[in-house]
């Protein structure tokens, strides 16, 4: 293996799911300015990042679809030849549109955690195994896995008071989940 330029990003290929989110896109914009090329992935069509120092493509994916997941790793190689950062950004919300989410803890809807944990969790189980070996190749290889802060802390309800989002426990958990497959992964 050749030597390794640590101190740049420049060339390098980076894979972000939640690509149209606000975290996402701005993730995905830094690594743009850094020279990298970039693969954003969501459910929504994406913002174009413009002439930053990068190229951009963006997949519209469903990450419930774990076999769209699991091929993900395969479309970067086939348009850039390489993949080199995994970012695992993205994550169902939901809004108070959601029947049986945003709503007090006795009108949650069990039925949600199964696509909640899906695409929180278990897609970046899929996308992680799928793009092992595409990260170890060049020897650079790395993953970055969004979690939240109430994957360690209770929520504080008045906080969302009057808003139309909530912190519903599924979204919790899921995000706990998130820290932990981080702490599994790195050893």
């Amino acid at each position: 293996m050749s030597a390794c330029n640590f101190s740049s990003l420049s060339g390098r290929v980076v894979l972000i799911t939640g690509g149209s989110g606000s975290i996402g896109s701005t993730l995905a914009s830094a690594f743009l300015q850094q020279g990298c090329s970039v693969v954003t992935v969501d459910l929504m069509e994406s913002a174009a990042f413009g002439d930053v120092g990068g190229h951009h493509t963006h997949l519209v994916v469903d990450l419930a679809n774990l076999a769209a997941v699991a091929d993900l790793p395969s479309r970067v190689l086939d348009a850039y030849g390489r993949l080199d950062i995994v970012v695992c950004a993205a994550a169902f919300v939901g809004t108070s549109a959601t029947k049986g989410w945003t709503v007090p803890f006795e009108e949650q809807d069990e039925s949600m955690w199964g696509h909640v944990l899906g695409v929180n969790l278990t897609a970046n189980f899929a996308l992680i195994k799928a793009a092992s070996e595409p990260l170890a190749a060049n020897g650079v290889g790395s993953v970055i896995l969004v979690s939240s802060i109430y994957a360690l802390v209770a929520p504080r309800p008045s906080l969302y008071e009057g808003l139309p989002i909530d912190n519903p426990a599924g979204y919790a958990v899921s995000k706990a989940g998130v820290t932990q497959l981080a702490r599994w992964l790195s050893t």
